[in-house]
């Protein structure tokens, strides 16, 4: 498939699945009646109510997630003397990062953020995609306004979107050959937030040692550096820290606050076993699922090594929906081996199967309702996630390089098996 009906497919699917779920969303809004979830695919605007000195942005809309970054990062402190009812969950690097911007006022760094986020996403769409100037601006314009990852981060206005966009800017050196800045650029989203880690496995398995090694020292300063800089005690901070996540994990683990509108495998699970109890098993051993599923990629990317943008998949993929909390608006890294695919033109055969596979990540699935507010997405985006890395790993198969490296294993465990036993010792 040419780069042009790539692009042109995806735009057609992306529109119509936004259409369709506005559409539904509006008949049950307005015509059923019906409130929150059922009103709206994204998440509910008023949810940060009652955060100290918040102001209203739109109406009831507070854009809790970066207004928590935000004050907790302008001080006075994010894991002692917090301003808000618990110590900060980030990460001390992100709290760095965003002390120039929360030096601002709120609204001001809104504005801020989001008009660089999003003016930065649209560019990144455009050069990618194919086609004529009119063609690649419809692209930019429908991945970008209709797309429900970018919808539900800007939303969100989560800081998501610089993790997003300095793991762009690896993939782009990556790309490029120049392994150290990337790997200096990626030690900064690991330090922000540790799922990012995962891509550490793209240098590892592509034998870019020192590289990897550049990227570890640089994550351990960043993060050190940070920890020391922040006023009070190391000490202190790290206990606040400790205590904020061990919170988090807990406030997320009650009722449907980690499973509503989640893109983590742990919520399909949790959704298939309210239909088939057996299902459960894989919630009350997850951890166990996580690793066998980090190992597998581990062993794809050794064995059949994919091209890059199937090999950024593989691993966008697990960093989604390993973490047991993992919200829809992480979904945008779907884009990292979506702009990669839409750059190359090495036709394959399954490019129609990845353009629908793409198309329908991105697309609302609001609609129905599961339980309480959690919806039908929570099931099918981890599963059509499932689906593209077996797609990777069958179109690398199949390959002839894939094919090769399958032989020779295959080869290699039949001497193995064929290779008589050493004669017992005289006694």
């Amino acid at each position: 498939m040419s780069r042009e009906r790539k692009t042109a497919w995806l735009v057609f699917i992306v529109l119509l699945g936004f259409l369709v779920a506005v559409t539904a969303h509006y008949i049950v809004g307005q015509y059923v009646m019906r409130g929150y979830p059922y009103s709206t695919f994204l998440f509910k605007p008023q949810d940060a109510t009652g955060f100290p000195g918040q102001p209203n942005i739109l109406g009831v809309h507070h854009f809790g997630d970066l207004f928590e970054a935000w004050i907790t990062s302008r001080g006075p402190h994010p894991y002692v003397d917090f301003p808000l009812q618990a110590p900060s969950s980030y990460l001390p690097v992100t709290h760095i990062i965003l002390f120039p911007l929360a030096q601002l006022s709120f609204e001001l760094a809104l504005v801020l953020y989001l008009v660089a986020f999003t003016a930065a996403f649209v560019v990144l769409v455009f050069i990618h995609a194919a086609g004529d100037r009119v063609s690649r601006t419809q692209a930019a314009l429908v991945l970008t306004v209709c797309s429900t990852p970018v919808l539900f981060l800007v939303d969100r206005a989560n800081v998501e979107g610089l993790l997003f966009l300095l793991l762009v800017a690896t993939m782009l050196a990556y790309r490029r050959e120049r392994f150290y800045l990337a790997a200096m650029l990626l030690a900064i989203p690991v330090a922000m937030k540790g799922s990012a880690g995962v891509f550490w496995l793209l240098f590892l398995f592509d034998g870019k040692f020192l590289a990897l090694l550049t990227s570890l020292l640089t994550f351990a300063v960043a993060s050190v550096a940070s920890l020391l800089i922040l006023p009070g005690s190391t000490e202190a901070n790290v206990e606040g820290l400790r205590a904020a996540l061990k919170m988090l994990f807990k406030a997320t683990g009650e009722g449907t606050t980690g499973l509503r509108h989640s893109a983590s495998l742990k919520s399909t699970f949790d959704g298939l076993g309210r239909i088939d109890e057996h299902f459960n098993f894989f919630v009350v051993n997850y951890a166990a699922v996580s690793f066998v599923l980090l190992v597998g990629v581990a062993v794809v990317l050794a064995i059949l090594r994919p091209v890059l943008w199937q090999r950024v998949a593989l691993i966008s993929a697990a960093m989604i929906v390993v973490p047991s909390v993992s919200y829809e608006y992480r979904m945008v890294h779907v884009f990292l081996p979506l702009l990669l695919f839409l750059g190359t033109s090495q036709r394959r055969r399954a490019d129609a199967l990845f353009v629908a596979l793409f198309g329908l990540l991105l697309v609302p699935k609001g609609l129905p309702i599961l339980h309480g507010d959690v919806n039908i997405g929570t099931v099918v985006n981890p599963s059509l996630l499932l689906v593209l890395m077996l797609a990777v790993v069958i179109d690398a198969a199949s390959d002839e390089p894939g094919r090769r490296r399958l032989r020779l294993i295959a080869r290699m465990v039949r001497q193995r098996r064929l290779r008589p036993e050493s004669a017992p010792a005289a006694t």
